[in-house]
């Protein structure tokens, strides 16, 4: 259904920390006034706890006025996809043109970071309570999920060169808090990129503790100038023990009866599922 002139001009009226109403462009906010309506949503950010996030918010391919994001639940619900346009964005200056690489893996142990990376805080390294907000090109997604499944959303007509987080409600608290995703969208014309990439990765990801690869990818991108790219070369999961399994589930020819089989099947993708729930689900 379109939206009307009227009610146009209504979305761009916002209450300010100082509860008067102004022109959402002229308003802007904090992060601890992003659960408040009429602020940056005009819901604001709700909480339910009875949901948990399994995965998610993973931020996916990225351009210059969309993005992708993947959430799975752990319980059936109406999640709440919500898109906060960040102002005031510091951006990191000099260091870092052209195409720097930082691999991350066994082969590079020792490697050594670039001096080019000494640069301002990157948007990944910021402190969320630093950032300032505006309602203007900010949005919220409501949609139905059901439990343990992935989805993706797409976000079209972001702007260009423009810096957002996604956060969640509907879900608990924890999580509210927890899982944020942050990202920038490209300039029009890119004259440069700085990139990670990361590939290799076989032991389970609970045992390795400082090791953990997707940590080591996190401190690289607060601590250097900002990543604009993750390349994943491949091997990034250990699947070999869930493929495994699954296959003993199927391979049970005493078990795997046409009665049995829908539940083999089930337990057999639960198990696959563990593999990148291992990798990208509930752990810091």
């Amino acid at each position: 259904m379109g939206v009307g002139r009227e009610e146009e001009e209504q979305d761009r009226i916002v209450r300010t920390q100082d509860g008067s109403w102004v022109n959402a462009d002229a308003a802007t906010f904090g992060y601890q006034d992003l659960p408040k309506a009429f602020c940056v949503f005009r819901e604001g950010l709700f909480d339910n706890p009875e949901v948990r996030v399994r995965v998610g918010p993973v931020i996916g391919r990225v351009t210059d006025s969309t993005a992708v994001v993947l959430v799975e639940m752990d319980t059936p619900c109406d999640l709440v996809l919500n898109v906060a346009r960040v102002c005031a964005d510091s951006r990191a200056s000099g260091a870092g043109k052209g195409w720097q690489l930082a691999l991350v893996g066994a082969a590079q142990e020792d490697a050594e970071v670039s001096d080019a990376w000494t640069v301002e805080k990157a948007l990944t390294g910021r402190a969320l309570e630093s950032m300032a907000f505006v309602a203007t090109g900010s949005f919220s997604v409501c949609h139905g999920v059901e439990a343990r499944r992935p989805y993706t959303f797409v976000l079209e007509g972001l702007a260009r060169d423009t810096a957002y987080i996604v956060l969640l409600s509907n879900v608990c608290q924890e999580d509210m808090d927890r899982c944020v995703a942050r990202f920038r969208t490209f300039p029009g014309v890119v004259e440069s990129v700085n990139l990670v990439v990361c590939s290799g990765h076989q032991p389970p990801l609970r045992a390795l503790g400082a090791a953990n690869p997707w940590q080591r990818l996190h401190n690289l991108a607060c601590d250097g100038p900002e990543v604009n790219l993750t390349l994943h070369v491949g091997s990034i999961m250990d699947v070999v023990p869930a493929a495994d399994a699954a296959a003993r589930e199927l391979t049970d020819l005493q078990l795997y009866t046409k009665g049995a089989r829908k539940d083999l099947e089930r337990r057999a993708r639960e198990i696959l599922r563990g593999a990148y729930w291992d990798a990208w689900g509930r752990h810091e």
